[in-house]
């Protein structure tokens, strides 16, 4: 899924003893930011959207009744994966197009929007990608900057499942806020 999927561990905490108008002794950067916001920044010099704050926030609480509703409708447990490699049952990662753009070692600046200029880079974007990216007809793909994301979101499943991927260092705290999979850059042949 192309949101988070989980809010920093400190904010929990920190707000339910929260009064207003009082002192927050927790700094901005580890309420606002994941662990795995962190090591993204610091592997690729992108850095996540807060999910503590800002707009992203109503993505992911979207994305998680999105997948309860899943669960209700197809009566699958639909768990999160936590081990790159093939699933025993259906599951869900969180993923992050940026970074499958960026594994390539291609730029995810420019392709967002509906001015021919965003057309034109989501054209390169999927010339580049070419036979990985694997479509019968690419238009769809350069039309729309979702449909882009889309497709690199099942790139990035499909990196997860062919045990590519960044793995947490801290499991227990991944699995309280979330994690982000993504395949490295110099674990695709040729970079």
């Amino acid at each position: 899924m192309d949101a988070p999927l989980g809010w920093p561990q400190p904010m929990g905490p920190e707000l339910s003893h929260h009064q207003a108008g009082e002192y927050v002794s927790t700094s901005p950067d580890d309420l606002f930011h994941r662990e795995t916001d962190r090591v993204v920044w610091r592997t690729t010099g992108k850095r996540p959207m807060e999910v503590g704050a800002d707009k992203i926030a109503r993505a992911a609480l979207s994305a998680l009744r999105l997948l309860e509703s899943l669960r209700r409708e197809s009566g699958q447990a639909l768990p999160l994966a936590w081990s790159p490699g093939p699933v025993r049952q259906p599951s869900v990662i969180e993923v992050y197009p940026a970074m499958t753009l960026r594994s390539r070692g291609l730029s995810e600046m420019g392709y967002k929007g509906n001015k021919p200029m965003n057309h034109a880079r989501r054209e390169g974007l999927v010339a580049s990608l070419g036979p990985e990216l694997s479509v019968a007809e690419p238009a769809p793909l350069v039309r729309s900057d979702d449909a882009l994301d889309a497709a690199l979101c099942l790139m990035a499943a499909a990196d997860f499942l062919n045990g590519y991927g960044l793995e947490p260092e801290d499991m227990a705290r991944s699995q309280k806020e979330g994690w982000i999979w993504f395949r490295q850059k110099d674990s695709i042949s040729g970079n």
